[in-house]
C-alpha cells in the first residue's frame, strides 16, 4: 500500500487522448492549443476531429498518412477507429477502484489495449501492399528477425531498410546524408518528412527514363520513411514508461501469435481486456469487490448513517478511494428530500474526485444532475457554459445505442425529417431528461424545466402571430427556447414533440403553453411559425414541396 496516494490514480485516457498521442506520433503539425483533449468546447472537437467544409480534419490527416488514396485501407482503418472509440468509451464507463499511479496506468495501458490495437491495424492492412501501415508491419517483423544474438536497434534497422530501398546506381548523397544524421531524437514532422521525400527526388530524377518509374521509387522510399519515423516517436513518447525494446516486442508477439478479430468476437476480446487491465491495477478485484458491496448498501441508508459508512469505508481503504460512492447516494437523498442546495455540495465531490480518477457512469450521472439543478436555478444561461460539467459527463459514460425514426410529425407533415441539434444541446437536453427519470423514481416533483420561460411566452406569441402582417422581433427570434441550448423557438415549435420528449422523456411535464399550441388547429400552428420566423418558414415549405401558403384568416 502507498504511504503517500497519488495524485492522479490510474485510469484509462479518453479517446481524445488516444488521438493527440497518434497524431504527435505521426508527426501531424498542429498548434498545441489544437489538441482534441484540452478543447473546451465538444463542439470544437468534433469539427477539428471530422472536419468542416473549410478545414480538414484530424481524422482525415491521420487518413491520409496511414492509407492515402487508398479507399478499402481508409475504410479498414476508420473501422479500426470506431471499434477502439466504442471499446475505450464503454471501458471509462466502468469504475477502476485502484491505488495504483498514473504512470502504472498508462504503462499497462500500452500492455494491454494500444500493443493489440496496433497489431491489429497492422494485421488487417497486411494486403494493402505499398501503405504506410504495411511498410511498418515489414520493418518490425525484419527487426525482430535481426535479434538473433547482438542487440540490433530499430533505428538501424530502419535506416539499413531505407537505404536498401535507394535503388542501386543512384547516388542520392544528400538524402542518405540527412538519414545518417537521424538518432533516436530526431523528432521531425512529416511535412519536414515530405521535404526530404521531395529533395530525394530531384536528386534521382535523372537515374529514371519515366515519370512512374520515379513515382515508384519514391515511393518506396516514402513507406519506409513516414513508418519507421512514426514508429521511433511512438515509441520516444511512451519512454519514460515502457522501454522501446519492450514495446515492440508487445506488438510483435502480437502479430505473430494471432489476434482477437482471428478468434474472439469484438465483445469477447474487449471484455477480456477489461478482465486484464482491472486485475493488474486492481490486484484479486479486492477493491472492486468492496465497491460493489458498499453499492448494495447505500441504497437503503439515510442521513444518519452516511457518516458511520464513510468511517467503515476508510478503515477497507484509507485513502477515501470508496467515498465517491457514498457521496453520490447521499446526494441522491438529499435529492429525494427537496435539500438541493445538500445534494449539490454531494454531487459536487463526486464531480472534483473524477478530475484524479476514473469513476464511471456514477461521475457521468452526478454532473448530469447537477447540470439541471444549474439550470433549475436563477441564471442566466449563455451557451455552453456548462462545458465543464459537461465534460465529466461525457467523458465517463458508455456509447448509447438509440433506435430512432427518421421521420416525426410536425405541423407541415407527419413524415418530416428528425431534427439534428448540436452534440452540446442533445446531452444537454439529455441531462435533464436524466434528472426526471431520477427524481421520478425518487417521487419528487419535477423541478427543471428549461422550457418555462417559452412556455410562458406562447400565449402572446399566439396571439400576435394573428394580427396582419405580425412578425416576431429578431431578439426574440433568436433567443433559445430551451435555456441553456442554442434552440431557437422556430425550432421547438415546428419540431414541438420532439424536443418535449427529449426534455422530458416519458416523464410528465407542465407546458400548458405548448398543450395550447399542440391543440390548435393546423393552419393555426402554421401561423405561429409563419410570424416566428418568416425565413425558415418559407425554406420549409419548399423543403416539403408546398407553395406559397396562406393562412385562411390572411387580408387578400
Amino acid at each position: 500500500m502507498l504511504t503517500h496516494p497519488p495524485s492522479v490514480y490510474a485510469r484509462l485516457p479518453t479517446f481524445s487522448a488516444v488521438i493527440d498521442g497518434l497524431a504527435s506520433g505521426l508527426g501531424i503539425a498542429r498548434n498545441k492549443e489544437d489538441a482534441l483533449a484540452d478543447l473546451g468546447s465538444f463542439g470544437g472537437r468534433i469539427d477539428a476531429y471530422s472536419g468542416s467544409l473549410h478545414r480538414a480534419g484530424l481524422q482525415d490527416l491521420l487518413l491520409d498518412l496511414l492509407a492515402g488514396s487508398d479507399e478499402a485501407l481508409r475504410s479498414l482503418v476508420q473501422v479500426w477507429l470506431l471499434d477502439a472509440e466504442t471499446e475505450l468509451t464503454n471501458a471509462r464507463a466502468l469504475p477502476l477502484v485502484t491505488e495504483a499511479t498514473e504512470t502504472e496506468g498508462l504503462q499497462r495501458f500500452i500492455e494491454v489495449w494500444v500493443a493489440p490495437w496496433i497489431a491489429q491495424m497492422l494485421s488487417d492492412a497486411r494486403q494493402q501492399t505499398g501503405s504506410v501501415l504495411e511498410s511498418a508491419r515489414l520493418l518490425l517483423e525484419v527487426h525482430a528477425a535481426s535479434l538473433t544474438g547482438e542487440t540490433t536497434s530499430y533505428l538501424a534497422t530502419w535506416k539499413a531498410a531505407v537505404r536498401r530501398a535507394i535503388p542501386k546506381g543512384i547516388n542520392a548523397r544528400e538524402f542518405r546524408s540527412t538519414l545518417a544524421r537521424l538518432d533516436q531524437r530526431s523528432q521531425r514532422k512529416h511535412s519536414s518528412i515530405e521535404q526530404d521525400l521531395a529533395n530525394l527526388r530531384v536528386e534521382m530524377q535523372s537515374g529514371f527514363s519515366s515519370p512512374q518509374e520515379l513515382d515508384a521509387a519514391v515511393d518506396a522510399v516514402r513507406g519506409l520513411y513516414l513508418a519507421g519515423m512514426a514508429t521511433m516517436r511512438l515509441c520516444a513518447m511512451a519512454a519514460e514508461i515502457i522501454p522501446e525494446q519492450d514495446i515492440l516486442a508487445l506488438v510483435v508477439g502480437k502479430l505473430l501469435a494471432g489476434l482477437d478479430r482471428n478468434g474472439d468476437f469484438p465483445d469477447e476480446a474487449q471484455h477480456s481486456r477489461i478482465r486484464m487491465y482491472w486485475g493488474y491495477l486492481d490486484p484479486y478485484l479486492a477493491l472492486s469487490k468492496e465497491y460493489d458491496q458498499l453499492g448494495a448498501q447505500v441504497n437503503d441508508l439515510d442521513e444518519a448513517n452516511f457518516d458511520k459508512l464513510r468511517a467503515d469505508s476508510r478503515a477497507v481503504a484509507p485513502s477515501g478511494l470508496l467515498m465517491f460512492v457514498i457521496d453520490y447516494a447521499e446526494g441522491r437523498w438529499h435529492l429525494r428530500h427537496g435539500r438541493n442546495e445538500l445534494a449539490e455540495q454531494c454531487l459536487q465531490k463526486v464531480v472534483a474526485r473524477a478530475d484524479s480518477r476514473q469513476l464511471g457512469k456514477i461521475a457521468a450521472d452526478a454532473a448530469s444532475i447537477l447540470i439541471a439543478l444549474r439550470l433549475a436555478g436563477p441564471g442566466p444561461f449563455t451557451f455552453e457554459a456548462l462545458n465543464p460539467l459537461m465534460r465529466v459527463r461525457i467523458e465517463n459514460m458508455p456509447q448509447l445505442i438509440e433506435l430512432c425514426i427518421d421521420a416525426i410529425p410536425t405541423p407541415f407533415s407527419d413524415w418530416s425529417h428528425r431534427p439534428k441539434p448540436s452534440f452540446y444541446d442533445s446531452h444537454l437536453m439529455g441531462c435533464v431528461a436524466f434528472f426526471h427519470d431520477v427524481t421520478c423514481a425518487l417521487g419528487v416533483s419535477t423541478i427543471c424545466n428549461p422550457l418555462q420561460r417559452f412556455d410562458t411566452s406562447l400565449e402572446n406569441l399566439i396571439a400576435k402571430s394573428r394580427e396582419a402582417c405580425a412578425k416576431l422581433k429578431e431578439l426574440e427570434r433568436k433567443r433559445p427556447a430551451i435555456v441553456g441550448t442554442s434552440i431557437k423557438p422556430y425550432q421547438v415549435l415546428r419540431d414541438h414533440l420532439y424536443y418535449r420528449s427529449a426534455v422530458f422523456g416519458w416523464n410528465p411535464s407542465n407546458l400548458p403553453g405548448m398543450d395550447a399550441y399542440a391543440k390548435l388547429p393546423q393552419p393555426d400552428q402554421l401561423r405561429l411559425l409563419r410570424f416566428v420566423d418568416p425565413e425558415q418558414f418559407q425554406l420549409d415549405l419548399q423543403v416539403h414541396g408546398f407553395g406559397p401558403w396562406r393562412h385562411p384568416d390572411d387580408v387578400p
